[in-house]
C-alpha cells in the first residue's frame, strides 16, 4: 500500500467518525447533510472501485436522496479534477467546522481544527508529548525533581558553598570525619594494589629475572652508545 493510499484511508475513517458522531448512522436531509455527504464522497472517489463505493455510501448515509440527485452528485465529483478532490487538512477542517475539542475527543489525525491555528496546534502537540513522557516516567517509578531534592537535601542545601570549598573537597573532608571511604581513596588503593601485584610477581621469579633485566638494560645502553 502506498503512502498516499494509506493517508486517504485514514482521512476516510476520520470523516466517517466526525459524521457518525454528529448525526448518527444517517445524515440529515438538509443542506448541511448534503455538503457533508459530498466531502465523504470526495475521499471515496480517489480510491479503487470509486463508482460502486460512492453509490453504496449514498445508499447508507443518505437513503432519503432521490436517484437522479445522487447520480448528479456522483457525476459532478467524477468531473472534478483529482487535485481539487484532495483538500488540505486545514481546508477540510474549515469545511466540516471541526473544533479542537471535537477533534481531540474523536482522535482525528488527518483533519485540522478550524478554531486553532497551525502554530497553536503545534504547541499543544508538544505539550501533550511532554505530558505523555512524564506519565511514562511516573509509571516506571521515576521521581520528580521536587521529590529528588527532598530526598537529597545535601545537594539542595549545597553546604560546600557556605564552607568556601569545592563540592569534591567538601565530600572528601566529610568522608574523613565520618570514617567513610571516598572515591579518590578507592582509586588510590586500587593503584597501590596493582603495583604491589607486579612487585610480588618479580620477587617470585628470583634473581634470574633481575639479572635478565640488567642484561637487557646494559645491552640497550651499548647499542645507544654505538
Amino acid at each position: 500500500m502506498s503512502k498516499t493510499e494509506m493517508i486517504r484511508r485514514l482521512r476516510l475513517g476520520d470523516v466517517q467518525n466526525v459524521l457518525r458522531a454528529r448525526y448518527g448512522p444517517v445524515l440529515p436531509d438538509d443542506d448541511a447533510g448534503r455538503e457533508d455527504l459530498r466531502e465523504l464522497l470526495l475521499v471515496i472517489s480517489l480510491g479503487s472501485e470509486a463508482g460502486r463505493k460512492m453509490d453504496n455510501a449514498v445508499a447508507v448515509w443518505a437513503p432519503w436522496m432521490a436517484a437522479n440527485e445522487a447520480t448528479t452528485l456522483v457525476d459532478d465529483i467524477n468531473l472534478t479534477e483529482a487535485r481539487y478532490r484532495k483538500p488540505t487538512a486545514r481546508e477540510l477542517g474549515e469545511r466540516l467546522r471541526l473544533t479542537y475539542e471535537e477533534r481531540k475527543a474523536l482522535g482525528i489525525r488527518t483533519i485540522a481544527p478550524c478554531d486553532v491555528t497551525d502554530d497553536e496546534l503545534q504547541e499543544r502537540r508538544k505539550a501533550r508529548a511532554s505530558y505523555l513522557r512524564w506519565k511514562r516516567r511516573q509509571a516506571k517509578g521515576s521521581k520528580t525533581r521536587a521529590e529528588y531534592l527532598a530526598a537529597n537535601q545535601i545537594s539542595r542545601l549545597q553546604p560546600w558553598k557556605a564552607a568556601g570549598q569545592s563540592r569534591a573537597t567538601w565530600y572528601r573532608n566529610r568522608a574523613k570525619v565520618s570514617g567513610e571511604t571516598s572515591m579518590s581513596d578507592i582509586k588510590l588503593n586500587k593503584h597501590v594494589t596493582h603495583l604491589s601485584h607486579f612487585s610480588k610477581e618479580d620477587n617470585r621469579q628470583g634473581p634470574e629475572l633481575v639479572n635478565e633485566n640488567k642484561y637487557h638494560i646494559t645491552r640497550s645502553q651499548r647499542v645507544a652508545r654505538a
